[in-house]
């Protein structure tokens, strides 16, 4: 063909006989060869090739802004993305890749901070009538808030997207807006941003109003952070009528209480409101009882503590189970109250030297397998990997990588944030959120996050926010057993089987929180 002629030419660098080769080329034929031509190092050949296309679509553009940046011309490069984000005639596909782009440009020249100074008086002088320009505002705003790892800004900019969505009567995209929320609220309740975590939840109320409980959850931890204690009993009179209505909700409001503010009074009054409904719910009355231990411990108050997690125990109805059993159940209780404790030392000799021999126990087993769990002194001195185990890397930006350590024959032990830190036992992991272990080598690590199929569903742990979620089935109870589980490296492969016994299986985008229409042979 001609044109391979030209870009044969091209490449070497012979303008004039590419010129007479090429002609005028369409824009198929000159995006394909530039894209080439860029992944060669040639990016001024493949600026003056796209130039020769006289109305070169948007999709097209982004190409050549590329080969722009290549040349160090930034200028022209910025003012190509921002027209493509603003081009009417741009489908949405090709304005979000640009404002991902032109935001990916700005973090790789560190100028985040002046882009954002830009983006928001554009924001501002753009009339709130202008819709479409304000989505693809907020758009860049979210990816330039992801390019500068800002979580909560970032959730800001979402909530506004969606907002946009819903005052044109669109079915605004919640999900976005929902996966990401504990996280800042960790973040927000975790540093003492209070009053910003107020203000978001008075925006999550009003766009998401069906789960007002998890905001409400939040809204107490921030209140009482405030000092506002009339409003934050009068959320918390409305939560005990929640729970009181139906005792199920004690469950789904104590997974709501943001770990990071576990020392808080709130998550006290929280705790006993869920405790108050949890009735004869065994696991959920040992993890009441295993936080409010958590509580007394932060509070330095370690006989307490140790009262606490004595009724954790008895709760969780294990009492005449074999020892062992109920020193595995205890294991991530003691952990967490000595990671909380204002006197961790203290209450380790108080829990060595407790009447509760399944409580002295596990901080004997602790300490002996060197596990560094409540110490300071206490460092996990054995080699990496153990023998006899295999491990599972999770892949993630930052400079450790989180692993995975499984026994052969069994269900994954333990999990740390990097090779020579401390294990976190998997098993009371789960049976500190009142789950029932898992069953098979059902474990599938991805970015960040661990998907993991057991007996009673599908659970995934979020490595940055330290968190377990189950991940509902499409049309399937949330305790459905799941079968295998696997990866391409994108998306999520899960099967399970119905209630009538049939095998069935659907794809998992993570990225895009969304389920493909399962498939039963």
């Amino acid at each position: 063909m001609p044109e391979w002629q030209g870009v044969l030419a091209l490449y070497a660098g012979d303008l004039a006989a590419a010129a007479s080769w090429y002609g005028q080329p369409s824009d198929r034929v000159a995006g394909l060869h530039a894209t080439w031509l860029l992944s060669l190092g040639r990016a001024a050949e493949a600026e003056w090739l796209l130039r020769r296309v006289p109305e070169l679509p948007p999709g097209r553009r982004l190409t050549l802004a590329r080969a722009c940046a290549e040349q160090q011309d930034f200028a022209e490069c910025e003012r190509i993305l921002l027209g493509c984000l603003m081009d009417p005639a741009a489908s949405r596909p090709v304005w979000e890749q640009a404002a991902a782009d032109w935001a990916a440009f700005h973090k790789e020249r560190c100028t985040l901070d002046a882009a954002r100074d830009s983006l928001i008086a554009w924001l501002r002088d753009t009339g709130h009538h202008a819709e479409e320009e304000q989505r693809r505002l907020w758009t860049a705003r979210r990816h330039l808030e992801r390019s500068a790892e800002d979580a909560v800004a970032a959730l800001r900019a979402a909530v506004a997207l969606a907002e946009i969505d819903a005052a044109g009567y669109r079915s605004a995209p919640t999900s976005a807006v929902t996966a990401v929320a504990p996280a800042v609220a960790a973040i927000l309740l975790g540093r003492g941003r209070h009053a910003e975590m107020l203000d978001l939840c008075n925006d999550l109320q009003a766009l998401v109003p069906s789960q007002r409980l998890q905001w409400d959850t939040w809204r107490v931890q921030a209140l009482v952070g405030l000092s506002r204690s009339a409003a934050a009993e009068a959320v918390l009179a409305r939560l005990r009528a929640a729970v009181a209505a139906d005792p199920r909700q004690a469950r789904a409001l104590l997974a709501h209480v943001v770990l990071a503010e576990a020392g808080s009074p709130a998550v006290a009054s929280l705790a006993q409101v869920a405790l108050e409904g949890s009735g004869d719910d065994g696991a959920l009355g040992s993890t009441v009882c295993a936080l409010l231990a958590c509580q007394a411990a932060a509070a330095g108050d370690n006989a307490r503590a140790l009262d606490w997690l004595a009724q954790a125990l008895e709760r969780s109805r294990l009492t005449s189970a074999p020892l062992a059993v109920q020193v595995s159940r205890c294991r991530t209780w003691i952990r967490r109250c000595l990671r909380l404790g204002r006197d961790s030392r203290g209450l380790l000799m108080g829990l060595l030297m407790s009447s509760r021999e399944t409580l002295s126990t596990a901080v004997v087993e602790m300490l002996t397998e060197e596990m560094g769990l409540g110490d300071d002194e206490a460092t996990d001195e054995r080699p990496f990997p153990l023998s006899s185990t295999r491990v599972l890397f999770v892949p993630e930006d930052g400079p450790e990588e989180y692993y995975w350590v499984l026994t052969p024959g069994a269900f994954p032990h333990c999990a740390a944030g990097h090779p020579n830190g401390p294990l976190t036992h998997f098993e009371n992991a789960l049976a500190a959120f009142g789950e029932p272990l898992p069953v098979g080598d059902l474990v599938v690590p991805s970015e960040g996050l661990v998907w993991v199929g057991t007996d009673r569903g599908l659970f995934v742990y979020r490595r940055r926010a330290d968190r377990w979620a189950r991940l509902h089935l499409p049309g399937q109870p949330a305790e459905t057993p799941i079968r295998s589980l696997e990866t391409d490296g994108r998306a999520l492969r899960v099967g399970w089987t119905t209630a009538d016994g049939q095998a069935a299986e659907a794809a998992y985008d993570p990225a895009a929180a969304a389920w493909a229409a399962p498939a039963t042979p």
